[in-house]
């Protein structure tokens, strides 16, 4: 909101959201921002800190499995070949971190 104030300073525009923009605007703000970080800040309390970081790499993935179910995009190699490469990453930490260390 502050930028499209300023952004309406400088370009001498009308500031005019519309309902809907103003209820999406309410949506980000309380959603993603405020109830997200307080689940992950009780799932960080209830299991550890090392379980959750593991969610922060899936982060593309559900990002581009939104898109394709709720935008309609169609998957492409790419998200396969990041697909592999972070549930890779992610099993050779976990393992490394199982490991006996001796």
């Amino acid at each position: 909101m502050p930028l499209a104030f300023l952004e309406a300073l400088i370009l001498k525009t009308r500031f005019a959201p519309s309902g809907s923009a103003l209820w999406l605007i309410a949506y980000v703000a309380v959603f993603p921002s405020l109830v997200a970080y307080y689940c992950y800040d009780r799932a960080v309390a209830r299991v550890g800190a090392q379980l959750p970081v593991f969610f922060n790499n899936l982060t593309p993935l559900f990002a581009a499995g939104i898109s394709i179910f709720v935008l309609g995009e169609s998957p492409h190699g790419y998200h396969v070949v990041g697909l592999v490469l972070i549930v890779a990453g992610i099993h050779l930490v976990s393992s490394a971190a199982r490991a006996p260390s001796g």
